[in-house]
């Protein structure tokens, strides 16, 4: 368009849809390399193309907004969350992915949100999310685990034995975001009764009992 033609950035957005491959990655390049304060300004633009009803105009909005200074994210955080529940499970998706690139401690304000889509009924949206929580600091999710254990349990259609403990409910959350699915992976819940590993992590040992008093010694007859 002629808008276009008269602002560059105007013209990287618009490439950002075509069709054509090497426009597509040229914009991303482009727009990846200009300064935080530049990208910052665009953000609201191409988080927009999140919703693009072709795939490739969405990855390419994902592969600019990961490389977007977790401050300027951090600002505009409110831009995703509002696409969190947007009907199409594509965008929730994308969504999710850009969301995996923020930084830990902004997200855990965040976190019923993003728990929220573990229930999603898109697998792949339940994928994503399980990544963005995997990030996450595991004693601040610990906080939300009545929440994100069965959440969690949904997402892999499995779920804790009905007679799991609070603690055993933190391990097995623990399990789950200390240890990271390999690249690939089919997730699998984890054994809520293998948390020792990350129990001391997470601040969760178990109480040890008093120790029962000696017993007295009779007295001789």
């Amino acid at each position: 368009s002629s808008l276009a033609s008269d602002d560059p950035k105007a013209a990287l957005l618009e490439d950002l849809e075509e069709p054509s491959t090497d426009r597509r990655q040229g914009a991303v390049k482009e727009l990846s390399s200009m300064a935080p304060g530049e990208l910052g300004e665009l953000i609201q633009d191409i988080a927009a193309r999140l919703e693009h009803p072709e795939w490739y105009v969405r990855e390419a909005a994902v592969s600019v907004l990961t490389k977007v200074s977790p401050d300027n994210l951090a600002a505009n955080i409110g831009v995703f969350l509002s696409r969190l529940t947007h009907h199409d499970g594509h965008v929730r998706k994308a969504t999710l992915e850009v969301l995996a690139k923020f930084e830990p401690q902004v997200l855990l304000a965040h976190t019923p949100a993003i728990v929220e889509r573990m229930e999603d009924d898109k697998w792949f949206v339940r994928m994503a999310a399980s990544k963005v929580l995997q990030r996450m600091d595991a004693k601040g999710l610990a906080k939300h685990v009545a929440t994100v254990t069965p959440a969690i349990a949904y997402g892999f259609d499995a779920s804790p034995p009905k007679s799991i403990t609070p603690l055993g409910q933190k391990k097995f959350l623990g399990d789950f975001v200390v240890v990271p699915l390999p690249p690939g992976s089919t997730p699998a819940a984890p054994d809520p009764g293998s948390g020792a590993s990350v129990a001391k992590q997470l601040d969760l040992t178990e109480p040890k009992p008093d120790p029962e008093p000696a017993p007295e010694p009779e007295p001789e007859p």
